[in-house]
């Protein structure tokens, strides 16, 4: 059962990505050009199994994944990594859902132990990110009330998820500078924090050099921020 269910999703990826490799000559175009002009290297389309290559992990991460315009690069001194992500995912219906991505991921320099936390953007169907919750049950979502301060903007927009018994300690690493600059600044991504890593995700947006600009400037930040704190 599990075996056909997953050549089930396999099967519906690579038609996906047939079709998008016949449209998407112009946005491929616009990616590595942008990669370029960031000093990122660009490598085109990836296979998580048989290229050799450190592959962008986080929530969307799956066995039947498939990523195009995969880059690299240093900036502001961070490593950097960028993917395109295309994946599916059964619901308890058998309906297939399909979602796509583009993520930044970039590694802290700070060690400090941040416990793992969802940004999750409030407009967002939550079934892009099921992967997440089904996989980390133990997320629950901080209540609007213990964080009042994080002002009206930031608790219509986002919510945060993370472990109840992390809950204060994750109030401390998202201070309200930062929630205000999340609400302001980087609505409608969402946002990961797990194992020394920050991920920034766009689902399902029209790619474009102000889209991609937005992306790579706001993590820049916020791993800034996260770094000195």
């Amino acid at each position: 059962m599990l075996h056909k269910r997953r050549n089930k999703i396999v099967s519906n990826v690579r038609k996906i990505v047939y079709r998008n490799n016949l449209r998407g000559i112009k946005s491929k175009r616009l990616i590595r050009n942008f990669c370029e002009n960031v000093d990122m290297v660009y490598f085109g389309a990836v296979d998580q199994y048989q290229d050799d290559h450190k592959m962008v992990k986080g929530l969307t991460a799956s066995t039947h994944h498939h990523d195009d315009d995969y880059a690299v690069g240093t900036i502001d001194e961070y490593d950097v990594r960028f993917v395109n992500r295309i994946d599916s995912h059964e619901d308890v219906n058998s309906r297939l859902h399909t979602h796509t991505w583009l993520i930044y991921e970039v590694q802290l320099k700070n060690n400090i132990d941040i416990p793992h936390i969802f940004i999750g953007a409030d407009h967002d169907n939550h079934s892009a990110y099921a992967r997440l919750f089904n996989a980390n049950p133990a997320l629950q979502a901080i209540p609007a009330s213990n964080i009042d301060d994080y002002g009206i903007d930031f608790n219509s927009r986002y919510r945060i998820y993370t472990k109840s018994t992390n809950f204060i300690a994750v109030q401390e690493i998202i201070t309200s500078e930062i929630a205000n600059t999340l609400a302001a600044h980087f609505w409608p991504f969402s946002l990961e924090i797990v194992d020394g890593y920050v991920y920034i995700y766009a689902d399902n947006k029209k790619i474009s050099n102000d889209l991609l600009e937005s992306m790579l400037r706001n993590i820049l930040w916020l791993v800034d921020k996260l770094d000195k704190n």
